[in-house]
C-alpha cells in the first residue's frame, strides 16, 4: 500500500498526495526559507537570519528523510537529522558537523532566557553568524537537493 500525505491546496482544500510529492513539497518550503535568509542577511536582521538558516537545513534534511520512508521522529536537531539520512545515504555524513553548527541557532535566536541575563537575541548576534548560518543552509540545501 502506497502512504499518502495531505497537504492544503491552493484554494484551501485538503489534498493527497504521494510520499515523493510531500518531500517535494518541504523542499521546496526549504528553498524559500533560504531565500529568507538571504533576505534577512541583507537587511542586518542576524538573529532572524541565523534561525532561518537552522530551519532551512532543518527542512531540507526531513524532505529527504520523508523522500527516503522515514521522517525526523521527534527531532528538531539538523545535526541529528543529518545522522538520520546518512543512515540511508553514507553521504549525509559530510554535512553532519554543519548540521550541529547550525543547531547552536534553533533556540537562542528566539528566546531570551536561552541567553546568558540580560542579553537579548537580536543583539547578541553579527553579521558574521548569519554570514556562516546562511552559507552553511545553503550548503545543506544544496548537498539535498543533489540526492534526491
Amino acid at each position: 500500500m502506497v502512504q499518502e500525505y495531505l497537504i492544503e491546496g491552493v484554494s484551501g482544500e485538503m489534498v493527497r498526495v504521494s510520499r515523493g510529492e510531500f518531500a517535494q513539497t518541504l523542499f521546496q518550503r526549504a528553498e524559500k526559507s533560504l531565500c529568507a535568509t538571504r533576505v534577512l542577511v541583507l537587511d542586518g536582521h542576524w538573529a532572524g537570519a541565523c534561525f532561518a538558516g537552522c530551519t532551512a537545513a532543518g527542512q531540507a534534511l526531513e524532505s529527504y528523510l520523508i523522500y527516503a520512508g522515514s521522517g525526523r521522529g521527534e527531532t528538531e536537531s539538523v545535526g541529528a537529522m543529518a545522522q538520520m539520512c546518512a543512515e540511508f545515504e553514507s553521504e549525509f555524513s559530510q554535512v553532519i558537523r554543519t548540521g550541529k553548527y547550525l543547531d547552536r541557532y534553533y533556540a537562542i535566536t528566539r528566546y531570551p532566557d536561552a541567553l546568558p541575563r540580560g542579553a537579548v537575541p537580536y543583539l547578541w548576534f553579527n553579521e558574521d553568524d548569519a554570514e556562516q548560518a546562511m552559507q552553511y543552509a545553503a550548503e545543506i540545501v544544496d548537498f539535498t537537493r543533489s540526492r534526491f
